[in-house]
Order: C-alpha cells, then structure tokens, then sequence
C-alpha cells in the first residue's frame, strides 16, 4: 500500500464518520467491514484531516453502491383479553400493521400474540387499554428487526446523494 501508516488512524476515523452519519435518510450503518486496498499521498501536500475525508466520502459512495436496507425494529406484543374484547383488540393490532396470533382457549379470555413495528407500541398500548376497560394484561418484547417495507423507489429517495 502506498499510504503511510501515521495516516491510518486518519482513515479508519474517516470510515467510522460515515458510518455513524449514514448516507440513507441520516441513519447509522452498521454490519459493514472495510478494507483499503491502495491509496496514494504526497509528501508534501498530504494531512491527516485529508485522508479522513477522503477515506469519508470513499466509505459513503461504496455504501451507496451497495444498495442498503434500512430496518425497523419489532416488538412482540402478547395480549390476555375476555372473550368480549377479543375481536375489537385483533382488528386494533391489525391497524397498527401487527397479524395478530390467537392462542385457542376454552376460558374466558383470549391470548392474541403479535409481531408489529416498535415505533406502533407506545401508540398501541392506550388503545387495547381503553378498548378493553382496563381488562387487558399486556406483554412488550424485543422481535429484532426487519427490512422496512417500503417500494424500492421510497427507500432511493431516502439516500443522500452529494
């Protein structure tokens, strides 16, 4: 490689700044490795807030050259409800782009489990409350995350483009 090694520090702070501005909608990547094949400097004319920058932008067009997704996270919401609320609490998880899972029980209740965005949840919680008076008994878990259903063309519009 033909750039000194007092620079690298310089170059991986460049990669790492672009990573943590993101180059789709001003959001984070991460999962990424870099590697720097070559590079060229002059004695002369070479600075370490040049490699950063320019180790910067290479990192920021590689990654927009990779097509990147952007993920939401998921929640798993379990709810206990009495049979009278049941149907009212299904259709009100559905709105909230959850597909609400029914366990079959013989009580007076129904569990309904449901995997939905995390950003829906604080939205969601109020409402099963007040359909239900109160009744419900309500579980919120971590379900990781999934690309963003968004049409190919959205997520373009999202990529800053210099």
């Amino acid at each position: 490689m033909n750039i000194p090694a007092k620079f690298a520090p310089a170059v991986t702070q460049g990669i790492h700044d672009a990573m943590n501005a993101g180059v789709c909608a001003g959001l984070e990547v991460t999962d990424v490795w870099a590697s720097v094949v070559d590079g060229s400097y002059h004695e002369e004319d070479s600075t370490a807030d040049a490699f950063r920058e320019a180790a910067g932008e290479a990192a920021a067009e590689a990654i927009r050259q990779a097509r990147p997704v952007i993920l939401e996270a998921l929640s798993l919401v379990t709810v206990t409800v009495p049979l009278d609320f049941a149907e009212a609490v299904e259709a009100t998880v559905a709105s909230y782009g959850g597909e609400a899972r029914t366990t079959p029980s013989e009580t007076t209740a129904r569990t309904l489990s449901s995997s939905l965005p995390a950003s829906n949840v604080s939205k969601l919680i109020p409402e099963l409350l007040q359909i239900s008076r109160g009744h419900a008994s309500i579980s919120i878990r971590s379900a990781g995350f999934r690309p963003r259903p968004e049409p190919p063309d959205t997520v373009e519009q999202w990529v800053v483009r210099k």
